[in-house]
């Protein structure tokens, strides 16, 4: 499966790039068309190429997860009457937790069948999106590839479209990639216009200060040199500069990675409290000194509980349970909120209540 870095790897390793062409392909809305039947033969293939096989018990974890209802209004009033989706409740959502991931499962199924029944292409593919090369086939040879994919892809219940063949330039996620030149640049969508939070934001200054140095590092590794940098730059440059921030990009030349010897990784506990601004006390500082305080050496949980196994991170959204809590009494409440009245009171849940500033709250209940 690729990733964007992964592609420009795969780029840079193509020999012989100007006599090498490019087959794109797009799985046509793979989320949704992806069945149980497909799914199934996605978990037994993992299962032939994973340390261990995937247990029954996992399977039916992964499949009982698949399932959803939504829930219809009747335009004439009434209860609500739930939707189901081909007569089944099985259904790969993209807003599930793990809906990428299956997305991906079945991404690797797939790509495995393509690589063996079509050895020709060097074939990679994320999410939805393919992207292969190959020597220059014939006409005749790619006609019959274009028909088998299309082919293979059906008996999986998938369709596909793709471009036409014999490509030298591709657009594949945020790049663009040039056999001819061999090189590669940051490439946006025609109506696409970047935008970052705003430097006065209600955010960690941490967070504030890695934004301009992530968009700086992001377009120095999509770009094969300076020239390709200082082309693209300019509107994010400008989204940089309407948010507040300073900070003039820069190329970057690529660091080759060093080798290092891998570590076993650490069991880490994160405390994610919420940032607020308005906030003086350090909490994060707080919260490791009472660590250190109660979880000495010689604690009896000193050993699990430390500098080292503890980490803070501030959160800067709600958490899951008050974001599905408010969703779910907007929904189910939708039928019995009246606009309010002029001069009427309005009570406002307790929840929010909790959050208003005390000042605000005494003129609520005067």
């Amino acid at each position: 499966m690729f990733l964007e870095k992964d592609a420009l790897e795969w780029f840079k390793k193509i020999e012989n790039k100007s006599r090498q062409r490019f087959l794109q392909m797009d799985i046509v809305e793979f989320y949704p068309s992806i069945t149980e039947n497909l799914l199934n033969k996605a978990l037994d293939w993992a299962s032939t190429v994973t340390e261990t096989p995937i247990s029954e018990q996992t399977r039916k974890i992964i499949r009982h997860a698949r399932k959803s209802l939504l829930f219809t209004k009747p335009a004439n009033g009434g209860g609500s009457t739930p939707w189901t989706k081909k007569k089944s409740l099985f259904d790969v959502t993209m807003g599930a937790p793990d809906g990428a991931e299956v997305c991906e499962l079945v991404g690797l199924f797939l790509l495995h069948e393509v690589t063996t029944n079509f050895p020709e292409l060097n074939y990679g593919l994320y999410r939805d999106d393919g992207l292969a090369s190959h020597r220059r086939l014939g006409g005749r040879r790619l006609e019959q590839i274009r028909q088998g994919l299309h082919k293979l892809f059906k008996k999986h219940g998938l369709k596909i479209t793709i471009e036409p063949p014999n490509l030298t330039i591709v657009n594949f996620l945020d790049v663009k990639m040039n056999l001819d030149t061999g090189k590669f640049c940051p490439y946006r969508k025609p109506n696409d216009t970047p935008k970052y939070v705003n430097v006065k934001s209600n955010h960690p200054p941490n967070v504030l200060k890695e934004i301009p140095k992530s968009v700086n590092k992001r377009l120095s590794a999509n770009s094969s040199t300076k020239k390709e940098f200082d082309e693209a730059k300019e509107p994010y440059q400008k989204a940089l500069n309407e948010s507040g921030y300073k900070h003039t990009l820069t190329y970057e030349e690529p660091v080759a990675p060093t080798s290092r010897n891998k570590k076993k990784s650490r069991q880490v506990t994160w405390f994610n409290p919420p940032f607020n601004a308005a906030v003086t006390t350090d909490i994060g500082k707080q919260f490791l000194k009472l660590v250190d305080k109660h979880f000495h050496k010689n604690h009896p949980l000193g050993r699990l509980l430390n500098r080292n196994t503890v980490k803070i991170s501030y959160s800067c959204t709600k958490n899951i349970k008050n974001i599905t809590s408010s969703h779910n009494a907007k929904v189910m409440n939708a039928d019995e909120q009246e606009p309010p009245r002029e001069g009427k009171k309005v009570q406002l849940p307790e929840e929010e209540q909790a959050q208003m500033p005390s000042r605000q709250r005494l003129q609520r209940t005067n």
